[in-house]
């Protein structure tokens, strides 16, 4: 494939010069066409000024040639531009340099529509997971979120209007969580990647209350610490659809959440000895206790010197059984089915290449989920309140290519909306093999 466009573009070249070697030719021959031999000029000897000028008729020939050879020389140029873009076309993976007959050939590390020009580049494409390593990439991550919460009980009634007689109960839940994690990635071919990530979550959360035994000066505070492992994802990325000039790239992925985290019902709740008011979980979750579906795109688009980039991913849950739903003060278990809701993520950003290993993106991440249903074995399904969800993050990365091996990534996300975390910090170190 490669000699086939490499002699069309010679050919290309060759009809380009043809009309000018045949200029030259008859130029060395001392016949002009379409003009009259006795109009020609005499040569002056080397040295001498020339004592005659061209005749009238012959400054017309030559104008009227130059004009037939520039519109020749216009069409040829068009038929190169139309052959090129056929040889960018049926290469795929190999985009013909402007201005020229050579090629910037893609690296072997990538399967892209064009070679990123730098490093940096190359980091947002895998970013974005366009960008296929044809051998094992390993990305060990560190991750830290922090959250809270605070919640107001009113107990009494309103006197006039304008007083509240009763009781009045603040109740503050702060949470810190730490997630470690191995996320491996591998390239069958340059368009199909299989991925997994195994997380270790560290979870501590402070609970604390004004109001404790219902009186307002006294506060009662309790922290629950936890940790475990996280529920192990298995997917895999297809490149549908490689970029061009005018589409961007799109890139499908699937992936399947194992239920190996520690599930967030049949946990056991403490009542605080000092506060009847504070009641607070004996351990905190690491994982959803069910299996997960998750179906999406990915869409990028290179407009120099930024990068688009923007996606969908849907997320299902299935039904599981426990034997015990609800959190429980009393010790008595309530088996039956829990049905955690389905929730749609949404994204949209920028990417900048700031030089050859540097690299600034800027992004909005928005995840609704739907309400949690529970379906005791002795009862009827009702929908847990206060379920559904909806964070939104503002998400700023930058990148740094140390070589063509390793890269650090720093992630920096905002809370947008109440349902998000504050703030959420992470420092991933992607390493090629």
């Amino acid at each position: 494939m490669r000699a086939s466009w490499q002699v069309a573009v010679a050919g290309a070249s060759a009809l380009l010069l043809a009309p000018y070697a045949s200029y030259a030719q008859d130029t060395a021959a001392g016949a002009v066409p379409d003009a009259q031999p006795t109009s020609q000029a005499p040569t002056a000897p080397s040295g001498v000024a020339p004592t005659a000028t061209p005749s009238a008729d012959a400054l017309r020939a030559f104008a009227s040639r130059l004009d037939a050879l520039q519109q020749q020389n216009s069409a040829q140029k068009g038929e190169i531009e139309r052959l090129r873009a056929q040889i960018s076309q049926i290469r795929g993976t190999d985009a013909v340099a402007p201005g020229g007959g050579g090629t910037e050939t893609l690296p072997s590390s990538t399967a892209l529509k064009s070679a990123p020009n730098s490093h940096s580049v190359e980091t947002v494409y895998q970013q974005q997971n366009v960008a296929f390593n044809p051998r094992l990439t390993l990305t060990p991550s560190v991750t830290t979120a922090y959250s809270d919460n605070r919640f107001f009980t009113l107990n009494g009634f309103l006197a006039l209007n304008a007083i509240f007689l009763g009781n009045v109960n603040v109740t503050q839940q702060r949470s810190d969580v730490k997630i470690a994690s191995l996320d491996a990635t591998y390239g069958l071919s340059p368009r199909l990647q299989l991925e997994a990530n195994v997380p270790y979550y560290v979870r501590t959360s402070n609970f604390s209350s004004v109001g404790a035994n219902f009186a307002g000066q006294l506060p009662s505070e309790d922290v629950v610490h936890s940790g475990g492992i996280g529920d192990v994802q298995l997917g895999a990325f297809y490149q549908l659809h490689r970029e061009t000039r005018s589409s961007p790239g799109i890139t499908l992925n699937g992936h399947v959440s194992l239920p190996t985290g520690r599930a967030p019902y049949g946990i056991r709740l403490i009542t605080d000895t000092s506060n009847t008011n504070l009641v607070y979980p004996a351990i905190l979750p690491t994982g959803s206790g069910v299996l997960g579906y998750e179906v999406g795109f990915n869409l990028v688009k290179t407009s120099d010197p930024a990068i688009f980039f923007g996606g969908i991913n849907y997320y299902a849950q299935t039904s599981a059984h426990f034997d015990d739903l609800q959190f429980s003060l009393s010790g008595v278990k309530t088996p039956g089915f829990a049905m955690p809701g389905d929730a749609l993520q949404f994204q949209i950003g920028t990417a900048f290449a700031l030089n050859d290993k540097t690299s600034l993106s800027f992004g909005f991440i928005e995840t609704a989920t739907n309400s949690a249903r529970v379906h005791p074995d002795r009862g009827v399904a009702t929908t847990i309140v206060g379920s559904a969800t909806n964070a939104a993050v503002l998400d700023s990365s930058a990148g740094f290519a140390s070589n063509a091996h390793q890269t650090l990534i720093t992630d920096l996300q905002f809370g947008l909306t109440q349902d998000a975390p504050n703030f959420q910090l992470g420092f991933r170190f992607p390493t090629r093999f």
